[in-house]
């Protein structure tokens, strides 16, 4: 998904302008083959959102993978509710390696976490997540991350105000 600055690439709800909600959708998954540092079944965490095991591993040996492009992308409405589970993520990365191009990205009015980020060796420039209602950005698993110029936009009306909200979240497992 290669967008330029005039015409970006709009990943957004499916419904009419004026009905559009944070959940409507998913979410945009990358799954790759860099290293992380969760043992067994390196899908697990996504697993929980009852996708097939077979299509959702990640991880691996290649920190210098390449899983294409995201430049000048906006994320909008994404993180539906998982029925008996949490919400999608905006952007969530697995493995993704340091040959990735990830710029120019925003993700806004998310139902989950704007960016969730496990393992890897990924580079994020210019980032903004904008008044999503979980974690703004979620590192784990033994990410290897360079994230520049990049803002979180929080809201007292929209961001949940838990103490599992917040704008940067950061775990090396678990």
């Amino acid at each position: 998904a290669e967008g330029t600055e005039k015409n970006p690439i709009v990943f957004t709800s499916n419904k009419a302008t004026t009905v559009r909600k944070p959940g409507d959708w998913g979410g945009i998954i990358l799954l790759s083959d860099a290293p992380i540092n969760k043992a067994g079944i390196n899908g697990q965490a996504l697993l929980d959102f009852n996708l097939d095991a077979s299509k959702c591993t990640y991880g691996g040996e290649n920190p210098e993978s390449n899983s294409g492009i995201l430049q000048y992308v906006r994320i909008e409405y994404a993180g539906k509710k998982v029925r008996g589970s949490g919400n999608f993520n905006g952007l969530f990365l697995g493995g993704v390696g340091n040959k990735t191009v990830i710029e120019n990205v925003m993700v806004s009015f998310c139902a989950g976490d704007s960016y969730e980020v496990y393992g890897g060796d990924v580079v994020m420039n210019k980032m903004v997540s904008l008044k999503a209602s979980g974690i703004d950005y979620k590192f784990n698993y033994g990410v290897q991350c360079k994230i520049d110029n990049s803002l979180a936009i929080r809201s007292s009306y929209i961001s949940s105000n838990t103490s599992a909200s917040r704008c940067f979240d950061l775990a090396s497992y678990e």
